[in-house]
């Protein structure tokens, strides 16, 4: 059985990328104990970092997952404790009092699912003032970036210090993760990145569509290179925030899953598992994610996890190189073959 997996998984991503559905991949396997796979197409190596876009969120979930786990804040509270609002917004405040840290994590919070900061000229909780309901109401689950920008400026407050430094301090080093990093404007850039896409020309599309203009969106058929591609992040975050922005390879994005498979009690082990619908603490477990949990990036990044088989998977690409007018490349059928050929493969020894 030695290599069958590893050549079933080069197949795969192999298939999609001849199909036009991303210029450059790399991935892996791994188990408790080590990464089991990796491999790269289109150009791309093994330390070639990609844009993990939403697969960021994960991070900061660890962030506050961590001070749970110390003692710092729980999952029953406000984060209204972390986080330094304005005396003048006095919406968001009273709202976020009804909200729990659990619900921000499960996307229960009842705050909408995005809106293009970058368009306003005010601080972000002036602009989350005209956003908030006047109460909080259904507790379904809608996926939501505000939740977790705002759990970033919690994870900030828990920590006492930036959130660059949390994600170094907090998870980088102590993993051994060289390549996790944020790239805010003007950072030195550390070795080589791939390019995640040539325009913002679906967020001007979402601008559009909701009436709002911004006169600063990138050029069309410009390389976006080292530069997180998520608008709110890079035009109003300046590429640091807790909903995306982060850096890896896929090696250290391997290594960070390890360290989830290893936990099979307390804090980190519940995160994994279902609170609301198919949510967990900042993972999703739905049909994507065979016998476990895992989480995607806009870019073509995904994580996936199955404590019960001790195994899990990473494929980062960068599918918005290929965006065409009829839309964006659909990975959901590609991470779906990968992921179930990964977790029916357990025990397997796929090393090259």
């Amino acid at each position: 059985m030695r290599g069958e997996l590893a050549a079933a998984l080069d197949s795969i991503v192999e298939k999609y990328r001849q199909k036009g559905y991303f210029t450059q991949a790399s991935y892996g396997v791994f188990q408790r104990d080590k990464i089991s796979f990796l491999n790269t197409c289109g150009g791309a190596d093994r330390g070639t970092s990609f844009d993990l876009a939403s697969l960021t969120k994960i991070y900061t979930t660890f962030l506050i997952l961590r001070g749970i786990q110390e003692g710092k804040l729980s999952l029953a509270e406000s984060p209204l404790g972390f986080l330094e609002i304005p005396a003048s917004c006095k919406k968001v405040a009273e709202y976020l009092s009804h909200v729990t840290v659990e619900q921000l994590m499960t996307h229960t919070s009842g705050l909408c699912a995005w809106y293009p900061f970058y368009v306003e000229k005010e601080e972000f909780y002036q602009v989350l003032e005209k956003l908030v309901p006047k109460e909080k109401g259904s507790e379904e689950p809608v996926y939501s970036d505000l939740n977790y920008m705002l759990l970033g400026k919690a994870a900030e407050g828990v920590w006492k210090m930036e959130l660059s430094e949390a994600v170094n301090k907090i998870i980088a080093k102590p993993l051994g993760m060289e390549s996790l990093a944020y790239y805010p404007p003007g950072s030195a850039r550390r070795g080589k990145i791939a390019v995640s896409a040539y325009d913002n020309c679906t967020e001007e599309a979402m601008c559009r569509e909701r009436g709002l203009s911004f006169q600063h969106f990138r050029k069309h058929g410009a390389p976006i290179c080292g530069e997180a591609n998520d608008g709110n992040c890079w035009y109003y975050f300046q590429g640091i925030s807790g909903h995306a922005g982060l850096f890896s390879n896929a090696e250290d994005v391997c290594r960070f899953g390890m360290f989830f498979l290893n936990e099979d009690s307390g804090i980190f082990a519940q995160a994994q598992k279902p609170r609301a619908g198919t949510r967990g603490l900042g993972f999703d477990t739905g049909f994507l994610y065979p016998g476990g949990c895992g989480h995607t990036g806009f870019t073509g990044t995904s994580l996936y996890l199955s404590v019960e088989k001790g195994v899990g998977a990473v494929l980062l690409t960068n599918r918005l190189t290929c965006a065409q007018s009829a839309g964006l490349p659909d990975l959901r059928e590609l991470r779906r073959q990968f992921h179930e050929k990964v977790e029916e493969s357990t025990g397997v020894s796929c090393k090259k």
